[in-house]
């Protein structure tokens, strides 16, 4: 389902089986999509909490597929490649998930044809540690970093050639547009239903008493 799909099915079930003009005016569409961002964002933290391996789990289930053709860069001040997190999503946001697992897999090439290759995530910092193991001038996928905004690349590949061309990301709610299909496996469905309700039910009724009135009914 959609944004707009899950919006109406939610309003529907707040007015009992049908959307009338005071349900949507008593719950009104941008209202119901930030709880429904709360809750499927909330979701996807618990699916990483419950994960016994983080690496291997349901979290791809919810990835967005990034298809582009981009080249890593050149830091002037330190001569490291990267790319901007910023020119492969449209918020330049990933969901906030510990140790950097929003990413879930880089898949990159050469410009002149080499066979594709799994780009593999390094923690911020360790190249130097690993530059001095034996297996790490065996290894030829690129290694990637991840510091803000950026996608620190290095490793032994020719990452001057380099071509990303797609990306599984985790994103929040707000990345999917309205008309999207949402990456909620059906198990889930009945769950963020209940939870955007139980929020909104739970809401303090919209307060319409005009200030400068000295008379309040």
């Amino acid at each position: 389902m959609n944004k707009l799909q899950w919006i109406e099915l939610i309003q529907n079930k707040l007015g009992g089986g049908s959307v009338t003009a005071d349900i949507k005016e008593k719950y009104r569409d941008g209202v119901v999509k930030i709880h429904l961002g709360i809750a499927f964002n909330d979701l996807v933290l618990r699916v990483y909490q419950n994960s016994l391996n983080q690496s291997i789990s349901d979290l791809d289930a919810y990835c967005k597929i990034y298809s582009k053709g981009l080249s890593p860069d050149i830091d002037a001040n330190t001569g490291m490649k990267y790319i901007l997190i910023s020119t492969i999503t449209t918020s330049g946001k990933l969901l906030q998930i510990p140790n950097n697992k929003a990413i879930r897999r880089i898949i990159a090439t050469e410009l002149h044809g080499a066979t594709p290759t799994i780009c593999l995530y390094r923690d911020w910092g360790m190249s130097d540690v690993y530059g001095d193991l034996e297996v790490n001038g065996y290894l030829t996928n690129p290694r990637y970093s991840v510091l803000g905004n950026y996608l620190y690349f290095d490793g032994n590949a020719d990452l001057l050639d380099l071509v990303i061309f797609k990306i599984l990301m985790l994103v929040p709610f707000s990345e999917w547009d309205d008309t999207e299909e949402l990456p909620a496996p059906l198990e889930n469905n009945a769950t963020i239903i209940e939870e955007v309700c139980q929020r909104l039910l739970n809401m303090p009724p919209e307060d319409k008493i005009m200030d400068d009135n000295t008379v309040q009914v």
